[in-house]
């Protein structure tokens, strides 16, 4: 009975799409910016670049934050993406957040953020001009003005970061997924939003063994 039962289990799930399948054509037919993390591992290979980067003054690469190797997604699921960006960010000495980085650097190209991506995305720019500095003292390092996107001209710290503005925990801001898979939430609700799709499970966390 268990065997019968079993056999027609896998037949049913054999005729099921692929996950990841689903997910590349859900990618594809909505404006989806993708993530990825960077890594000071060995190069792996480097996430697609659907945005241009122009660099209007001197050189940026040795001031922004530099990283060798990268953790993508699968590229069939980056290939529909309208966005890619870096997850990464650099806490202080003390271990506390106050700035993020818009710019990254993975060996001699430069990277937006994910929180960037979605700026251009949002605002239907094709790209990004950094301005950059030049060293005013023989031997000091260039540094990073301002970035510009769809024209909204966004002034950074040298090394192309910004200031975070905390606000407090607002519990509108973050929606259950089941609440939406359920039907309890309709689409409509999260028309004319940036959405960000994530998880808060602490068993999904990679440094919890």
């Amino acid at each position: 009975m268990w065997g019968e039962a079993t056999e027609r289990i896998r037949d049913a799930l054999g005729h099921l799409p692929e996950h990841d399948a689903v997910l590349a054509g859900a990618v594809r037919g909505a404006p989806v910016v993708t993530g990825f993390a960077l890594t000071r591992g060995p190069d792996a290979g480097r996430p697609p670049r659907p945005y241009t980067v122009t660099i209007a003054g001197a050189d940026p690469l040795p001031v922004l934050p530099g990283f060798t190797g990268a953790v993508a997604n699968l590229p069939r699921i980056d290939a529909g993406a309208r966005g890619i960006g870096g997850f990464n960010f650099l806490p202080l000495v003390d271990g506390v957040l106050r700035r993020v980085p818009l710019l990254l650097r993975l060996g001699d190209d430069v990277l937006p953020s994910f929180s960037l991506e979605m700026l251009r995305v949002l605002l239907g720019a094709e790209g990004y001009e950094v301005r950059v500095e030049e060293a005013g003292v023989e031997g000091a390092p260039p540094a990073v003005e301002e970035v510009v996107v769809g024209g909204l001209v966004i002034p950074t710290d040298e090394a192309g970061r910004v200031w975070l503005h905390h606000t407090r925990p607002e519990a509108r801001r973050s929606i259950p997924a089941w609440r939406v898979l359920t039907g309890e939430i309709a689409g409509e609700a999260l028309s004319g939003h940036v959405c960000v799709v994530g998880t808060s499970a602490a068993g999904l966390n990679p440094d919890i063994a």
